[in-house]
C-alpha cells in the first residue's frame, strides 16, 4: 500500500475531517465518495488561473539527462494530445482543459 492509499483510506473512515489536496489526486481516491456526496469540496483559487506544475526530482536517482528527457516527454505529450487525453479520463473534460490551459 502505498502512501496515497493510507493517507485516503484515513480520511474515508475518519481519522482526520479535512484534507488540502489537488483535484488530481482526490479526484482518483475519491472517486466515488464525490459521485455519492459524501465528500464536500471547496476550490478556494476560484477563477485564478492556476500556477505552473513542477515535478521535483532528487539528484541521487535521476540524472540531468533523465529530467531533460522527462520535459521533452511532457512537451511531447501535451502537443500530440496525449496529456488531454489522460487527465481527461480521470478528471473529466472542461477539468482537464482548465488544468491544461496554458498559462496567462
Amino acid at each position: 500500500m502505498d502512501d496515497g492509499d493510507r493517507l485516503y483510506a484515513m480520511f474515508r473512515v475518519g481519522r482526520f475531517q479535512a484534507l488540502l489536496a489537488p483535484q488530481l489526486a482526490y479526484g482518483a481516491y475519491l472517486k466515488d465518495e464525490i459521485i455519492a456526496g459524501r465528500v464536500r469540496i471547496e476550490d478556494w483559487s476560484g477563477s485564478t488561473p492556476r500556477g505552473p506544475a513542477n515535478l521535483l526530482m532528487g539528484k541521487k536517482l535521476f540524472s540531468a539527462e533523465d529530467s531533460r528527457r522527462r520535459a521533452n516527454l511532457m512537451k511531447d505529450m501535451r502537443a500530440d494530445g496525449t496529456l488531454l487525453r489522460l487527465v481527461t479520463q480521470y478528471m473529466g473534460q472542461d477539468e482537464a482543459s482548465r488544468m491544461l490551459a496554458p498559462a496567462p
